[in-house]
């Protein structure tokens, strides 16, 4: 493999053995340190199809003005600093680390709503020295939840918007230490609309907080915190552009449509995982201390779905309901079907769901269960057809932490600390609504018919010819286990002109699958334990900070770092066999950085230049084969991945009241490698694909802007108040490709001076776009009480087709005829559109 900025990295991490390791300050006996943002999902991310794994919402806001810039400007772009995944960031409460050890993301809505409670933190940003953990190559973050360090004193909010919510209640209350040691920290939310920004959308979401202190004498404390954020909302889809202009919107969501005279939507979100964690506060002496935690989490995720058996797909937006799958009529029943469906999507309103069909359907398909030798087993009764089934995804987590900070003299400082979490993650679907049917056949409609065994259709051998009721565990159930344990130490030390930093992580992961339901297709792989699979991992990061003068730094850093598959990719098909990915092993990461920061008291400055790479990635996907029939899991290994480019952010003080603000990220990410993919069917043992190259390298990530500019203006007032404007500029954007469109076989038949020839291959890039946003606060304090009033208003100029990203659908007809008949557009790209004008308005008020 070609890496041709590799020997530039490694000569980093091997000449620079320390790097950075704190803030940046006018005096040149402080050091300097580079800011990248906490990251994590927010509730913009989680209206996407697929949970979107875009990471445009931020955790933590920052000094430095590139990161903030990036924090409040860049996210409704789905920007992402340096085009890291949240899985490069760790995120601790209290030392405990919380990152879904499945997918390895961090997950805003775990505590979403509880902004007072978890406002104070530690961030490490990027390749950096660290109190807490070793951190990834995006940083760290510790969310400190100890009673005693919140502000005393309570605090009410209230927030308007047209966003995801439309209202949010917030109240805040802190004791502080009193006289006999003890201190409480008690903070809930309420956040709700009845439709957000998108139609048929909804968002019902409570949060609450609670932290209690027992102050045992001068060297020991120990704390209780439990949290949780139960959370129900309507999603939106994501749809082709042929959709959006039939319905004369941008935000045409398919997932809802009128039940007795109400909008009802199909997808429903409801996620509550409440962790509760004990930490125990030791001040050894004055240099050294240990804190140690140990917490559990528990609780359920998941989302409803529409799900149908032997009849028509339900959804409006089923590519055989719209005009162009019917653009070449090969008789006069295609004729007459065109003419319905383009009557359909040219009417006064575009379709939407039908429930009063899918009801009607249900009412009228009665249905007698037979015994496997076909004689009836007394079960008659309205089976059916259509119904909608609840995803789940249930947790439990055990985690412990023990971190050790001593600082030995005024120049030393180590950190050392070792931390272990046990997973269970339970994968089942229960039946959430039958609309209006007695019953629902617990059997595999996509799997073919044995005469010599029809156990193959069973979804649970158990039960043959299963009926399930409301509630009723059906489908698949499986169990995903992840044991984990790792170390880590720092050192860090600072001299005259420069500060020296070396940290070190070991750690060994051990994942399997247990099945809890034993799959007909499948039934020696589908029950029980599988085998362990095993992975020890390490980590380098290293660099120096070379203090020019008071004012001008100069810093490079560099790290190296393998970690394991998340078991989410690790499996072909977990919803039927424990079957693991061929070649699946430890993904390798190297990453540098170099920096030039300028601290004055006019201006204040910073200009980076970053490289990364991630290699031996696994990349997995389940989508729906038209010509089989059937879904296939698709798997590429081998996936590397460049994240390379350059960050500015400058601001000058004009006068005493005027600032000017810049930003500005160019980079390029790209794929680097020609992965090797298998394909598999979901409901038989045939791999239909192995060891396929894709053609891949040199194509760009896309689903984000890989080039981001903002120029912005602030007033001071001397009176307590402030307004800004930002204007951006954001381009470099590109649809997310299709692995299978750039393989041998999909260009079989096919010449090179064949049009669709390029039409395959090519990737598409997006329109660059420009926003203004606006925005102001003012404080009053009147007597002992204090009030803050904040307004922001985003895409001032209510655009509405801007394209934020998109992705090529999975789905592709490789058929030489079916290329020329229906073009590479039988399935077309679906895209992301940014809000238009949106609005967030806060008060506060605290005593």
């Amino acid at each position: 493999m070609k890496r041709k900025f590799l020997p530039l990295i490694l000569s980093v991490l091997l000449l620079t053995p320390f790097t950075i390791f704190a803030q940046v300050q006018p005096d040149s006996t402080q050091a300097v340190q580079v800011a990248i943002p906490t990251i994590t999902i927010s509730d913009s991310e989680l209206e996407n199809e697929n949970e979107s794994h875009d990471l445009s919402g931020l955790l933590q806001s920052s000094s430095d003005v590139f990161v903030s810039t990036a924090n409040f400007t860049f996210s409704p772009s789905r920007f992402r600093i340096r085009g890291y995944d949240s899985e490069n960031h760790s995120v601790h409460i209290n030392g405990l680390p919380v990152n879904d050890v499945e997918t390895g993301r961090a997950y805003w809505s775990s505590w979403g709503g509880l902004n007072d409670a978890v406002r104070n933190k530690e961030v490490n940003d990027g390749v950096s020295m660290s109190d807490f953990s070793f951190g990834g190559v995006g940083g760290s973050t510790n969310i400190i939840a100890r009673a005693s360090e919140y502000r005393t004193g309570t605090r009410l909010t209230y927030s308007v918007s047209n966003r995801s919510y439309r209202n949010r209640v917030m109240l805040t209350h802190s004791t502080g230490m009193n006289d006999k040691g003890w201190a409480f920290t008690y903070s809930g939310s309420r956040r709700w609309s009845e439709e957000g920004y998108v139609a048929g959308t909804f968002y019902d979401a409570w949060s609450y907080f609670f932290s209690a202190e027992k102050k045992i004498n001068s060297a020991h404390s120990l704390g209780f915190t439990v949290f949780g954020a139960p959370t129900k909302r309507g999603k939106q889809g994501v749809v082709t552009q042929e959709v959006l202009d039939y319905a004369g919107t941008n935000y045409y969501n398919p997932y809802w449509g009128y039940q007795n005279g109400e909008k009802r939507n199909a997808a429903v979100s409801n996620f509550h995982q409440p962790m509760a964690l004990f930490t125990h506060y030791w001040k050894i002496n004055e240099k050294s201390k240990l804190t140690s935690s140990a917490g559990y989490s528990f609780g359920r995720g998941g989302s409803t779905a529409l799900n149908w058996d032997n009849t028509g797909d339900p959804r409006p937006d089923y590519y055989r309901y719209l005009p162009s799958y019917w653009s070449e009529p090969m008789d006069d029943e295609d004729l007459a079907y065109q003419s319905y469906y383009t009557n359909l999507w040219t009417g006064d309103e575009a379709p939407q769901l039908n429930w009063d069909a899918m009801y009607n359907a249900n009412y009228k398909n009665l249905y007698t269960i037979e015994n496997v030798d076909g004689t009836a087993n007394n079960l008659t009764g309205y089976r059916s057809i259509y119904m909608i089934e609840d995803r789940r995804n249930d947790v439990t987590k055990t985690m412990i932490s023990s971190v050790y900070n001593s600082n030995p003299n005024e120049k030393m400082a180590i950190v050392g600390g070792v931390n272990a979490v046990l997973f269970k993650g339970r994968n089942f679907k229960t039946v959430s609504d039958l609309l209006g049917g007695d019953f629902w056949l617990d059997i595999d409609k996509f799997a073919e018919m044995d005469a010599n065994n029809p156990a193959v259709m069973d979804n649970n051998l158990d039960v043959p010819n299963h009926a399930v009721y409301e509630d009723d565990v059906f489908g698949y159930d499986y169990t995903t286990n992840v044991n984990k344990y790792e170390g880590f130490g720092q050192v860090s030390y600072s001299l005259k002109k420069f500060d020296l930093f070396l940290g070190i992580d070991l750690s060994q992961t051990q994942f399997w699958y247990t099945g809890n339901m034993q799959n007909g297709k499948f039934p020696d792989d589908s029950y029980g334990d599988s085998e362990k699979q095993s992975f020890f991992n390490y980590g380098l990061k290293t660099g120096i900070l070379y203090k020019i003068t008071g004012r001008n730094f100069i810093s490079i850093n560099g790290a190296y770092l393998n970690r394991a598959p998340f078991i989410r990719n690790a499996y072909i098909s977990p919803r039927t066999r424990d079957h693991i990915v061929s070649g699946l092993e430890s993904e390798t990461i190297i990453s540098g950085d170099a920096n030039y920061i300028y601290r004055g008291p006019l201006v204040k400055a910073r200009l980076t230049g970053f490289y990364t790479e991630f290699n031996d990635r696994v990349w997995a996907r389940s989508f729906y084969h038209d010509e089989l029939a059937t879904f296939v899991n698709y798997m590429m290994t081998d996936v590397d991945v460049i994240h390379g480019g350059g960050e500015l952010g400058v601001e000058v003080k004009a006068s005493q009241t005027i600032t000017i603000q810049a930003a500005a990220s160019k980079a390029d990410y790209y794929y680097n490698s020609r992965p090797k993919v298998t394909i598999a069917r979901d409901n038989d043992s045939e791999i239909l694909a192995e060891n396929r190259t894709v053609f891949f390298k040199g194509y760009k990530l896309g689903g984000m802007p890989h080039t981001a500019i903002s120029g912005g203006l602030k007033y001071n007032s001397p009176k307590f108040w402030f307004a800004g404007i930002n204007a951006n500029l954001f381009s470099d954007i590109y649809v997310e490709p299709n692995p299978e469109r750039r393989t041998l076989e999909a260009l079989e038949g096919i010449y090179p001076d064949d049009p669709q020839w390029d039409l395959i291959l090519e990737q598409e890039k997006l329109p660059d776009y420009f926003t203004l946003d606006i925005y102001g606060y003012k404080s009053w304090k009147v007597k002992k009480y204090f009030i803050g009033l904040y307004v922001a208003v985003g895409n001032i100029l209510n655009k509405t087709d801007i394209r934020t990203g998109g992705f090529e659908q999975l789905r592709f007809s490789t058929s030489y005829a079916r290329l020329h008949t229906e073009g590479i557009d039988k399935f077309p790209s679906k895209y992301f559109y940014m809000f238009g004008r949106t609005y967030f308005v806060n008060i506060n008020f605290s005593f």
